[in-house]
């Protein structure tokens, strides 16, 4: 197999973490160790895709909805629902920042005239 090393004028790099054997991912490794998943004109546009990508997924916000609604419909006012809501869902809220966190710690946007070296 050859490697090409690949010229990028400027812009942002999106890296994914290599595995280790177990599977998990290991974001201490060299970035020559990393993969290229995305290429992006800014670095908002990198961090934006990685918000995209690892962000909260669909039905968390209807779950929140569904969560005051039950209180609205006994008369409680929108505050105090929403804020009972988010109490009644912060297990799942929680998990899910916990999971957000962790996947999010596998990428990083580098500034692509910071590589030096070809990429996997």
């Amino acid at each position: 197999m050859r490697c090409f090393t690949v010229l990028i004028a400027c812009g942002w790099l999106l890296l994914m973490a290599p595995k280790k054997p177990d599977g998990s991912f290991d974001p201490k490794r060299p970035f020559r160790d990393w993969t290229q998943i995305g290429f992006f004109d800014t670095a908002n546009g990198c961090n934006n895709a990685v918000s995209r990508t690892f962000g909260p997924g669909p039905g968390l916000g209807g779950k929140l909805g569904d969560a005051a609604k039950k209180y609205l419909d006994q008369g409680i006012p929108l505050k105090e629902a929403f804020e009972k809501a988010v109490i009644d869902i912060e297990p799942e809220l929680r998990e899910v920042g916990e999971t957000q966190r962790k996947l999010s710690g596998m990428t990083r946007c580098i500034p692509s005239d910071a590589i030096n070296f070809p990429l996997k």
